[in-house]
């Protein structure tokens, strides 16, 4: 029995929330990119989920907008921010009026729930997202 849960502790210990405190390393050359909107083919943003919480499912994940690209109106179950890292993003939202430019290192925040939509000029655009919650993404008909 003793053998036993010698075997089993660090199996325990690894998908405890513990492991969240751990540093973590990842090389970009090895991001697994998806895309975010198959029906949009190979013009669909694609995503590389970075990090998910195993408690919160709170999430950190970069995002590749093409050039000349719109994103469709859409919203989150959860809070997003956004970081421009390449490129620059036009981002509008329901009741929000003008749309809003936002280039390398400016920030933005969606509430929960909100509808959006975002564009691309003549540049593709690099972002890093995080939620306060698990990653999704709602298209709205």
């Amino acid at each position: 029995m003793t053998r036993l849960c010698a075997l089993a502790l660090p199996m325990l210990l690894m998908a405890s929330p513990v492991m969240a405190e751990q540093p973590m390393f990842m090389d970009a050359k090895t991001l697994k990119w998806e895309k975010v909107n198959t029906a949009a083919g190979d013009r669909s943003p694609q995503y590389a989920m970075l990090y998910t919480n195993p408690t919160t499912k709170a999430s950190q994940l970069l995002i590749w907008v093409p050039a000349d690209t719109h994103v469709p109106k859409h919203w989150h179950s959860a809070a997003e921010t956004v970081v421009v890292i390449r490129g620059n993003l036009v981002l509008g939202h329901e009741g929000g009026g003008d749309r809003t430019e936002i280039k390398v290192g400016s920030f933005a925040m969606m509430p929960a729930k909100m509808v959006h939509e975002g564009w691309t000029k003549d540049q593709e655009a690099l972002l890093l997202i995080t939620t306060d919650g698990a990653w999704d993404i709602n298209w709205k008909q």
